[in-house]
């Protein structure tokens, strides 16, 4: 399972993730990745992080902080 986070501003650490959790992803088997879709609006920064949970509940250190923008070609 993967647990995905979001901000809709710059993060000073990862503690602002905290209560910030959009979703989770999970598969019926055990995997090393998943697919995650989300909406979003155009021209605005959006900050993710994700994090792995092992089939015994143990987290993984989150992901560096992606910044993600949507915009008109």
């Amino acid at each position: 399972m993967f647990e995905v986070y979001r901000l809709e501003k710059h993060p000073v650490s990862y503690q602002d993730f905290v209560d910030n959790k959009i979703a989770d992803v999970k598969n019926p088997t055990a995997c090393i990745s998943a697919i995650f879709k989300d909406s979003i609006q155009l021209e605005k920064d959006y900050y993710y992080t994700i994090r792995s949970v092992n089939t015994h509940g143990l987290l993984s250190n989150p992901t560096p902080v992606f910044k993600v923008r949507l915009t008109r070609d």
